[in-house]
């Protein structure tokens, strides 16, 4: 569906008389015999019958329109474009961007209106991770992360922990059960001590929750994090939530070259 296209059905929706294709017309600027001819598209696709009414097909094609409209529209404004520009490049992304593209950018947009509510509660000092799908639609969402030294920033303090998984991370939403998946990978490194080289894969996880210390599920390729490990703040200036959790891990190399350590997991949404 073309950008217009999808205008005029909009628009046409929200009218009381279906028949009103002139005021479409009159909306737009444009010939009626356009709005028309839009229309019969519509009902080509099956969006509308000859009454000019959604069908069951139409209204579930709106709703999603409409869900990945207000994601793009939402991504757009929050980063600085006006409302009327991004109305218009909204209906423009959507109909030529890519469906990869397109969940990039919708993805982007749901944390800026998660960023948008939280904002809101300027009182709370962070947010827990378990309240995140009261923000956010459920869904699987890929999410850039970073491990740092703990009580340590910069990009010369990234922890060697960084390097045990693949990145990015997926973030599953769930009403009752959100977490975090990050897929593991073998980690090679040089052991000071006898020069030689050593290959690992991360063997246990777990962080401290009202003083007391829980593990992390790891199945044979992925460690489960709750979402309710994390805390998350929101970064006003660049519309984004920032969650982070403190993580004590081993190695499957053993306790002599790889001793238990400790690393700060921070997540950007």
């Amino acid at each position: 569906m073309t950008a217009n296209q999808m205008k005029y059905l909009l628009t046409l929706v929200k009218q009381k008389d279906r028949k009103l294709i002139t005021g479409v017309a009159q909306i737009y600027g444009v010939n009626k015999s356009t709005v028309s001819r839009a229309l019969s598209v519509c009902m080509d696709k099956g969006l509308l019958d000859h009454q000019y009414e959604l069908t069951k097909y139409g209204k579930m094609y709106v709703d999603h329109y409409m869900n990945q409209y207000e994601q793009v529209y939402t991504w757009l404004y929050k980063h600085g474009i006006s409302a009327e520009k991004a109305r218009e490049d909204t209906f423009a992304m959507l109909e030529s961007c890519s469906a990869e593209t397109l969940q990039m950018i919708g993805q982007s947009g749901e944390f800026c209106k998660a960023c948008a509510h939280f904002q809101e509660k300027g009182h709370r000092v962070s947010l827990a991770g378990s309240d995140l799908s009261e923000y956010v639609q459920q869904g699987e969402y890929q999410v850039p992360f970073v491990f740092h030294k703990e009580n340590k920033r910069g990009p010369e303090q990234i922890s060697m922990a960084n390097d045990a998984f693949f990145h990015p991370g997926k973030m599953i939403i769930k009403k009752n059960n959100s977490k975090l998946c990050l897929k593991l990978k073998r980690v090679k490194q040089q052991s000071l001590r006898e020069k030689i080289k050593l290959e690992g894969k991360l063997r246990t996880m777990a962080y401290e929750f009202d003083g007391i210390v829980k593990e992390i599920f790891i199945d044979d390729d992925t460690a489960h994090i709750p979402l309710s490990a994390l805390k998350f703040i929101c970064i006003k200036d660049d519309h984004i939530l920032q969650g982070y959790v403190r993580l004590k891990m081993t190695c499957t190399v053993g306790v002599i070259h790889m001793p238990e350590s400790s690393a700060m997991l921070t997540v950007y949404l």
